[in-house]
This record gives C-alpha cells, structure tokens and sequence, in this order.
C-alpha cells in the first residue's frame, strides 16, 4: 500500500527582526526521487511544492494545513520502500515584495542543475548535502532589495530525514522540524501516513457518510473516522461510546441520516445512535409499535434521503418511511405506475445524492432518477466515464456531497465530482 508524506502543521514560534506586526510565511517542498540505474548512477525525478503564504501569521500562531502531499510526486500516494531513495528539502521564506511562485520556479532550476552536477555522485548522502547548499546559496543569493519580484526573506532551509521506521504499515507518524535564524522561529510538523480505508477484513459494513466524516464499522462494533478535507483523506481514529451493529445477523443495514447511525435489524426494526462530536451515544430503537423497514424478502436496497429511508424492491418499486424526530411512519409507494428503479440485473450501484437516486450498472453507466416528495421520475443518463466497474477492485460506492466516492479492497478512495448532467473523470484521493 503507497505511502504519503504532507505538511501538517506550522507554528510560529516567534518573530524576529520584522518591522511589520506579524508575518507573511510560505513554504517551499524541494521533493526527489533517486532512482538507482543498473549502472550504479541514480537519476532523479523532482518536483518543489508551494504552501502559503499565511498572511498575519502572529507570534504563537499554528496553521492546520491541508493541500496536498509533496509524496507522491504527483501528490498522491506512492510506494515507498527505501528512504534513501528521496530526498526532501523545506525552505521557509517570508513574503514581501516577491511572487512566491517565481521562488518556487527558482528553486526548482537550482535543484534540478545541482543533481545534474552530482549526477556521477553514487553517495546519496553527499548529494542530498550538495543539493541543500545550492538551494540555500540560490535564495540568498536573492535575498535582495531589487528587484522587488524577487525580495522575499530566506528565513531558513533544512533537510527532512525520513527513517525506515517511519514507513509505517499503517496509520500515521508525525516529523517534526525547526527552522530558526535571524528572520524567524518555526516549528513544522510533517506526516508520514499510510491510509486505509476499510481495508480490513473485519470492516464488513459498507461505510456511512455524516458530513465531512467517512465512518468504518468493524464487525465487533467499533466506529472509526475519516476526516475528508478538499481531496485529503484524515488518518483513522475511534469514536468512543457503545458498539454499533455488533451482532450480524439480525443487523442488516446500517445507514446514516444527519448526525445519527441507523442500524436495521431483519425483523424491521431500526435503532439510532446519536453522533455526538467524537462520541456515539446508546441506540434507541424507533419504531417500537411499527411500522418494520425493510423487513420482507424483495427488498433489496435501502437508502436514505434527507428524512427519509427509502426501501428498493427487486422489482424497482421504491417505498419511502418519513423519519420524524425518534418515529418512523407508515411506507408510501412513491412509484405506483412507475419507473421502476434498479430493476435490472446489470444494477450494481443504487445511491442516493440530493433529491435524486443514482444507479451504476456493471459497466459503469450512471443513471439518476429525481425523486420529488410523492414521485420518483424517469431516469435520465449522466455523461461521463464509467463509474466502479471493476469488481474487484472496486469495493464501495458512497456519497459526500456532490461527489462519488469508489472505495477499492486495498482501501485507496478515488472520487468523482457529479454535475447535474454528468460524472467528472476519477482521481485518487491523498
């Protein structure tokens, strides 16, 4: 499974020899790859990421960070084995007159002609220490008044050193680094994570979506959380409180609706547990006088939408319970003349988005029916390409938002944005 490594965090230790009041920092990632030849000769790949600036950066300050990762090169997820095989390089600036981007070009030409002067050079430790000097003689080297495209203040360059430790099978390991001179005292924090989403064996329920947050329920009741901030997917962690659908069966679906997991057992009875912030409070069942829910042989799909539990029949009639408050009322047929919905062998997919239901065939054509308060529509296609149809790999479909989200056995995540009338092109989550 790849590995990323990413800026997490920077705080502001303290401000030095700055006239203005607080600070406008930025930092710039110089990230190679040493690829060693059959000729003993390492080539490189390389690539200098920008992060900031951060205006009124105050003394004490931290900055939570969430741009994408600097490994990969392409800023996703890749294998790493060997940590001699890269080298990463931070530079911290302060912005003042110049165009950081210039600065980010800059470094990028200084870095790519120092590893081809060493190019010859099989000890990587002597490049890597090579390299970090031409960077930091190029940024003093404009470290001045004119012109004023190019007057940013070098607070510092160091060298981020990675241990085969750090190559964790899983989860997350924090590096932290100082940068310290006469322009400004930092501290950075970077993380080395491998993430997996429901990865397991153990994590047999398909995932729930409540806001940001992708939960993971294992088999034995346990509820862990994904944060999804832009295209950054968070490190796991546990939600305190009781198990949740433990027992499997009678649990049969487990679905999300606002801030509450519901969990359906065979005979149609539902139970909620409460999400409160990063603690899950005790089920309470629902409809202890009825109506069941999805409690009958042909059902084969349940979704929810908005407050509602919509119940797919084999046949591609669709039932919907309103949910008011801690009761759920009587099923309505919302397509009693039709269409019928995921009637098809080929379905493979039914997920709800909004007000409309989405239906992904095995070759990964996606179909949406709207669905009004009394009526489910005709189903028009979405443009686009394919959606989840490899299985395997693809494991999961779910949705956050406007977006598809396809979760594959070894737990990488590629999304989809989704426009009224069309599927975006996938691309991995970091």
């Amino acid at each position: 499974m790849s590995l990323r490594v990413r800026l997490k965090s920077i705080k502001c230790v303290r401000e030095i020899n700055e006239e203005s009041a607080s600070e406008e920092a930025y930092v710039l990632v110089t990230a190679v790859r040493l690829n060693r030849t059959l000729l003993d000769i390492d080539t490189f790949n390389l690539r200098v990421f920008r992060y900031g600036v951060w205006d009124n950066f105050d003394e004490g300050e931290v900055a939570n960070i969430f741009e994408p990762p600097f490994w990969g090169l392409n800023s996703v997820p890749d294998e790493l084995t060997n940590v001699g095989d890269v080298i990463f390089i931070i530079s911290l600036m302060e912005n003042d007159n110049g165009d950081p981007d210039a600065y980010r070009q800059y470094v990028e030409a200084a870095a790519s002609a120092s590893l081809g002067a060493t190019i010859g050079e099989t000890n990587r430790a002597v490049r890597a220490d090579r390299l970090i000097l031409s960077i930091r003689d190029a940024l003093n080297g404009l470290n001045l008044p004119i012109p004023f495209a190019l007057d940013d203040d070098h607070i510092g360059t160091e060298i981020l050193r990675l241990n085969n430790s750090d190559l964790v099978p899983f989860g997350a390991v924090d590096k932290p680094l100082t940068i310290q001179s006469g322009e400004g005292h930092y501290e950075l924090i970077f993380e080395v994570a491998r993430i997996r989403v429901a990865a397991s064996t153990q994590d047999v329920w398909e995932p729930v979506v409540i806001g940001n947050r992708l939960l993971v329920i294992t088999s034995n009741g346990k509820v862990f959380v994904h944060e999804i901030t832009g295209n950054l997917i968070g490190v796991h962690f546990q939600l305190g409180g009781p198990p949740v659908a433990a027992n499997r069966p009678p649990d049969k679906w487990v679905r999300a609706m606002d801030n509450r997991i519901l969990v359906i057992l065979n005979d149609g009875r539902v139970f909620a547990h409460k999400l409160s912030g990063n603690t899950i409070e005790n089920a309470i069942l629902l409809n202890p006088n009825g109506p069941p829910v999805a409690a009958n042989a042909p059902d084969r799909w349940v979704r929810v939408m908005d407050n509602r539990i919509l119940v797919i029949l084999n046949d591609g009639r669709v039932f919907a319970h309103r949910v008011s408050g801690n009761t759920i009322e009587n099923a309505t047929l919302l397509n009693p003349n039709g269409p019928l919905v995921a009637a098809n062998a080929p379905d493979r997919w039914v997920v709800t988005m909004g007000n409309r239901i989405l239906v992904i065939l095995d070759n990964g054509q996606v179909f949406a029916h709207e669905v009004t308060q009394t009526e489910v529509r005709h189903a028009t296609q979405l443009g686009g390409p394919p959606v989840a149809a490899n299985r395997p790999p693809d494991k999961w479909v779910v949705t956050m938002g406007n977006r598809l989200l396809v979760i594959l056995d070894d737990g990488r995540v590629f999304a989809h944005d989704v426009t009224q009338d069309s599927v975006g092109p996938a691309f991995q989550l970091s």
